[in-house]
């Protein structure tokens, strides 16, 4: 990356850190909203702007993080089977998030269909094999360097 493209990026984070920091600290110290000042529901003012602040920071990681990876893999095509197999265990996991996902009913105060049911168990059955296989490597990473 050439130095003048370095420079530009450092500058954008920079002012996209002091955006941050400046209403962090308006949403904090500054006025709240008439009627919920001194109350459980107290709202900043700026809480609306927040989030659309967060949203835009949101969409410009989710460019970055699909930009840059494209880049790499068209400049280093040899390098792109390992990212994509990668992707493939990635989805195996999921997978097997999905198959174990029950669609079973609970009781809620909103009717959730049976899809979204199985939605839900299968992200939080992908998250505990997720879990389990960082620990599984941590495990396995720590005895190794043990025997070493």
């Amino acid at each position: 990356m050439s130095n003048t493209l370095q420079r530009i990026i450092s500058i954008f984070l920079y002012i996209l850190l002091a955006i941050g920091v400046v209403y962090t600290i308006i949403f904090y110290a500054g006025n709240k909203v008439p009627g919920t000042a001194g109350t459980p529901f107290e709202e900043p003012v700026v809480t609306g702007q927040m989030l659309k602040l967060s949203f835009v920071y949101f969409i410009i990681a989710a460019v970055v993080a699909l930009i840059f990876p494209l880049i790499f893999v068209i400049t280093h095509p040899g390098k792109a089977k390992y990212a994509l197999i990668g992707i493939v265990i990635f989805a195996v996991i999921i997978l097997v998030g999905y198959s174990l996902g029950s669609s079973a009913p609970v009781e809620t105060t909103e009717v959730i269909s049976t899809r979204g049911l199985k939605l839900v168990d299968a992200g939080l059955k992908t998250m505990i094999i997720m879990i389990a296989l960082a620990f599984l490597g941590i495990f396995y990473s720590e005895i190794s360097s043990i025997f070493r």
